[in-house]
């Protein structure tokens, strides 16, 4: 099993119930004042929206809406369609909507389903709108009123939350929201083409059977990672973060993928496996409207001190934000996660952000230009920088590649500001550290790499930072938490990466700073910069209780494209890490690409889903193997999906970086490595060259550990990532190795072993 604090993203450990809410005392916002009609609006059953693809149906009896595709027939419906034909009700699946509320009183977050706490008792009003309906609930014991809409489009539904229409009396607190929680749902069944797609790390599938009588298997967690503004008891390393913006469903020849199209910093995406309650498993979008710190709270009790557990909530919410989500249909071959990859890339590619077409080297090389270290001098600590990489030397080791390889990288420039790869000031000052050589040889490096068609990126934080400098100040200008403190990360304490040990503790900038951030970052970079990588703001998303439109990650992917497209409007082009869908859309490439997704106990099977939306229009790299335990098997892994191989490299490593724990540096020295990255090049860099453009449009499991991945220019390669040899058809492929080119594969291998394309 996973550890605790893994545990708990995911829904596994419950939470103490002592929980604190506490006022912001911010800008007042105009709200809807609660009250509960004396009459009910209603409406007999009856076809609400209809085009030519799909019909939207009310049913009165059941209370639920009906999706019909007029092509193949098959109905979705917010309660279950083969519960629905049954005629029962059921708390859970006769529920469109669930909320979590905080009731002062008892200081405690429970939760009310529409159902039971709403339907059932004539506390649910109807209203036509354009399109569709306006659902009215009335959740009279707590005093809350939500409005939930359906409307029909073209190709899907929406289903919306208005948060400007959302009533409270003050009684309770308005915490989260889900929306249609059974409207991606499929009975429990031991077949694998049954499953639940969540979009954790590259993409996770959950199947539907349920093995274990009493037990139901739930992920929980949030899009685009823990708020990293949160006030946290711990943190955990592992945790693959939810990327894209997605999920769906698969049930045989029919599908449904649900992308959340507003609001999508503030969401949760949460799959139930195998409910042996109601014998359905369902994945689905619930709405963060107020955040929460964690704290430890002292108890008294007779004779004894007891530390509880205490979430720590905000009084207020953003009251302008809406929470949608749009539900398209799949069948025949499209039901699959790899028809879901395809709706959501065309979703982005309408949008108009996502490119065509991208450039994809055949490797990429990050150089380390330094670190800052600590120092006693005359019994005095002190902190000093030390070179790994100067300008002079990247260019000397690019060279070297050059002359050694026909192949070309790209590089990135990671820690050659005037605090190196440690957090220092925002953007790294805006300055280069002396000791790694002067401007004129930084602009050398740049004019070799235009010259030689390198693209050239070099690394800013403009989110992390210890110092003051250049207008930003560490003790005023950083975000605030929910309970209004300044939002810290402590390293020493949360046992955070190496690099961010040499300072006590980093803040978040003040996210109404970041505008500011970037343009002086724009500054800088005039005439002197090409590419621009921004590793931290591609991969954060957190919140600013200073102004209610950032509260509870509100307005993220929003503010982070606008900026985003200021710099590329001054002609740079960008890279990030990890790659939040809001960042990777509008970047050239991505670097730390999720191969998997992180292992988790509670999911069944990794898919690439993440390379099937992005590859051919954003370059992918993978994390450096060069630093992985297992250089073969994270190359074998990336390359079976179209990402190539990053490595980490610097010119030397001086002993008081390995001393102080800079473990990066020792394992990237270039002369360690370059032996080893020219064989590998050699090896991979056609394959590389025969996908140049092309999608990753269908993978197949044909064995553990023996893959196979097809790309939208007909190419094919077999990967066997395990330590023997295969047979695959009539071809033998070595242990640790890959073929290209089309092999037979008889039908009938594994059940659900195979994706449909």
């Amino acid at each position: 099993m996973r550890d605790l604090s893994i545990l708990k993203k995911c829904g596994v450990v419950l939470l103490s119930s002592l929980l604190i809410l506490l006022p912001l005392g911010c800008t007042t916002q105009e709200k809807a004042e609660y009250q509960v009609p004396e009459t009910m609006t209603l409406i007999d059953s009856e076809v609400v929206a209809q085009n030519d693809k799909y019909c939207m149906r009310w049913d009165s009896e059941q209370n639920c809406i009906l999706l019909e595709d007029l092509q193949s027939g098959h109905i979705w419906s917010t309660l279950p369609y083969d519960y629905y034909l049954e005629g029962e009700t059921n708390a859970s699946l006769s529920s469109p909507l669930f909320i979590n509320y905080y009731d002062p009183e008892y200081g405690t977050v429970d939760g009310a389903k529409a159902y039971s706490a709403c339907i059932r008792d004539d506390l649910m009003s109807i209203e036509k709108i354009q399109g569709g309906l306006r659902l009215w609930f009335y959740f009279q014991d707590v005093e809350i009123t939500v409005p939930l809409d359906f409307k029909l489009r073209e190709d899907s539904v929406e289903a919306s939350v208005d948060a400007s229409l959302i009533e409270e009396s003050g009684l309770t607190r308005l915490v989260s929201v889900t929306v249609a929680p059974y409207f991606c749902s499929t009975q429990n069944s031991a077949e694998k083409d049954r499953y639940l797609f969540l979009p954790v790390g590259s993409g996770a599938l959950m199947y539907t059977q349920d093995e274990i009588q009493g037990i139901s298997r739930l992920f929980s967690a949030e899009l685009y990672g823990t708020d990293a503004a949160r006030r946290q008891l711990e943190i955990s390393k592992t945790e693959e973060a939810m990327r894209l913006p997605v999920f769906g469903v698969v049930e045989g020849d029919q599908g449904l993928c649900a992308i959340i199209e507003k609001g999508s910093a503030s969401a949760l995406i949460e799959g139930e496996a195998g409910n042996y309650r109601n014998g359905h498993s369902a994945v689905y979008a619930t709405f963060n409207l107020r955040g929460y710190d964690e704290a430890e709270v002292k108890q008294l009790t007779i004779g004894n001190a007891v530390y509880g557990y205490a979430q720590i909530y905000a009084e207020e919410y953003n009251a302008e934000q809406v929470f949608s989500v749009g539900y398209y249909p799949l069948t025949g071959a499209e039901a699959s996660y790899a028809g879901m990859a395809s709706v959501y890339r065309t979703y982005l590619k309408k949008s108009g952000i996502l490119a065509d077409t991208s450039v994809q080297q055949s490797y990429r090389v990050n150089l380390l230009g330094g670190a800052t270290i600590k120092k006693t001098m005359l019994g005095f600590p002190s902190t000093g920088f030390v070179a790994a990489t100067t300008f002079e030397q990247a260019q000397t080791i690019l060279k070297d590649l050059q002359e050694a390889l026909t192949a070309k990288p790209e590089v990135m420039l990671e820690g050659f500001g005037q605090t190196g790869v440690d957090v220092g000031q925002i953007g790294g000052g805006f300055a280069f550290a002396s000791a790694l050589g002067s401007a004129a040889k930084q602009k050398q490096l740049e004019a070799y790499c235009k010259e030689q068609g390198i693209p050239l990126y070099t690394d800013f934080d403009v989110v992390q930072f210890s110092g003051s400098g250049n207008g930003f100040s560490v003790s005023f200008d950083t975000a605030k938490t929910a309970n209004r403190q300044a939002a810290y990360w402590r390293p020493d304490l949360l046992n955070l990466p190496a690099k961010n040990s040499s300072v006590a503790k980093i803040g978040l900038l003040k996210r109404s700073l970041l505008p500011d951030a970037v343009s002086k970052l724009n500054k800088f970079a005039k005439d002197r910069i090409s590419g621009i990588s921004l590793s931290t703001l591609g991969d954060i998303a957190y919140s600013d209780y200073n102004t209610y439109l950032y509260y509870a990650k509100g307005s993220m992917a929003e503010q982070v494209q606008e900026l985003l497209t200021t710099i590329r409007e001054e002609g740079h082009p960008l890279t990030v890490r990890g790659g939040n869908a809001y960042a990777a859309m509008l970047a050239s490439s991505v670097f730390d690409v999720p191969l998997n997704n992180g292992g988790y106990d509670l999911l069944d099977e990794s898919v690439p889903f993440y390379q099937m939306v992005f590859r051919g229009h954003t370059a992918l790299y993978s994390e450096p193997i060069n630093l992985t335990a297992e250089w073969r098997e994270t190359l074998l892994a990336a390359l079976s999906v179209g990402v190539s191989p990053t490595f980490m490299l610097c010119n030397s490593c001086d002993e008081t970086l390995i001393n102080q724990s800079k473990a990066d540096f020792y394992g990237s020295v270039y002369g360690n490595n370059r032996d080893r990255i020219v064989e590998t090049v050699d090896e991979t860099a056609a394959f590389y060259d025969s996908i140049q453009g092309a999608e990753l449009v269908q993978y197949t499991t044909l064995q553990s550990g023996v893959t196979q991945s097809k790309f939208s220019n007909g190419v094919t390669v077999t990967v066997n990532n395990t330590d023997g040899t295969v047979i695959i058809g009539d071809r033998s492929i070595e242990a640790r190795s890959f073929v290209t080119g089309d092999i037979v594969v008889e039908e009938g291998g594994e059940p659900g072993e195979s994706e449909k394309e």
